[in-house]
């Protein structure tokens, strides 16, 4: 269980000379990549039987991982238990403009502090992450989970939070299935085509775009933009549930609107958005703010 820094002259993982120590990383070692080489990590890329692993990336490190030619992406798979990028050690450097991370079935924790602001590919963000038990809690930068073409991921749990006085920006490709999210801070936006167990918005924005249905939605403060079409179970609001900005078929089954609360639902077309039971209001009708669309009366049952 080494220490081992990239010091790479060539971009090919399996050159010991590459690394300090002489040999390449295996499973159990730490990594780190802190600028002392910032040459592009970019041959024998696959390093799935290493596992155990943690890789720590600095912001003082400009040193791309990974490939994405002509939108064909080719990342570092790597067995890492744990994964910290963007930390701040002393050194100069505005962070990498392409971390590729394959995490494949390793329970891993990802913390992301800090990226580049400006990404190799302007299509996505500078940081692009895949695994199948992944817990990601970002607290600045930009990342993207699965959000190239064809790219599934699962999310054991996702939790942002501030760092400093920076926000994460989270984006979730259509294959992400995103078992439990918190949005503490900044904006997560998902195209997610898979059920949600569980998602609560604390603070900052949620935006919501795919077909994945959310069991639980709990929007306790901020705002959560619901433009997809699955189908919400439970939505308990303190908060903004706005669905106005999409006029496709919606519905919720049971909805509770507490005091101070703001649901949303003038798209212009009556009946689009359909309750299934009728909403709770436990502080009283007088004491949110609904909007519908022209037109509407009654309980709001179904609207």
């Amino acid at each position: 269980m080494a220490i081992i820094t990239w010091i790479g002259t060539t971009g090919d993982f399996n050159t010991g000379a590459n690394w300090s120590g002489g040999s390449a990383p295996t499973t159990g070692d730490t990594i780190i990549l802190n600028g002392t080489s910032n040459v592009a990590l970019t041959s024998n890329l696959n390093q799935s039987a290493s596992t155990g692993v943690t890789l720590i990336i600095t912001h003082a490190s400009s040193a791309q991982i990974g490939t994405d030619v002509d939108g064909v992406a080719t990342y570092l798979q790597i067995g890492a238990s744990n994964v910290i990028i963007g930390r701040s050690d002393g050194g100069t450097g505005n962070g990498s403009q392409l971390i590729l991370l394959d995490l494949g079935s390793t329970a891993s924790a990802v913390n992301i502090l800090q990226s580049s602001s400006t990404s190799a590919n302007q299509k996505y963000p500078p940081i692009g992450i895949k695994g199948t038990a992944v817990t990601l809690t970002p607290s600045g930068g930009t990342t993207g989970v699965a959000v190239r073409p064809g790219e599934t991921a699962t999310l054991a749990a996702l939790k942002t939070t501030r760092g400093g006085n920076s926000t994460p920006t989270i984006y979730l490709g259509s294959g992400v299935t995103p078992t439990a999210i918190s949005v503490d801070a900044g904006t997560v936006n998902s195209l997610s085509d898979n059920t949600c167990a569980s998602a609560r918005v604390s603070g900052g924005t949620y935006n919501v775009s795919g077909t994945g249905a959310h069991t639980l939605l709990n929007v306790d403060d901020g705002t959560c933009n619901y433009t997809g079409v699955g189908t919400i179970t439970a939505a308990n609001i303190r908060g903004s549930l706005l669905m106005g900005a999409d006029a496709r078929a919606k519905t919720i089954t049971d909805a509770t609107i507490y005091k101070n609360a703001t649901l949303d639902i003038d798209n212009g077309v009556p009946g689009s958005i359909t309750f299934t039971n009728p909403i709770q209001y436990p502080d009283g009708i007088g004491a949110v703010t609904i909007r519908t669309p022209a037109g509407v009366k009654g309980t709001l049952a179904a609207i």
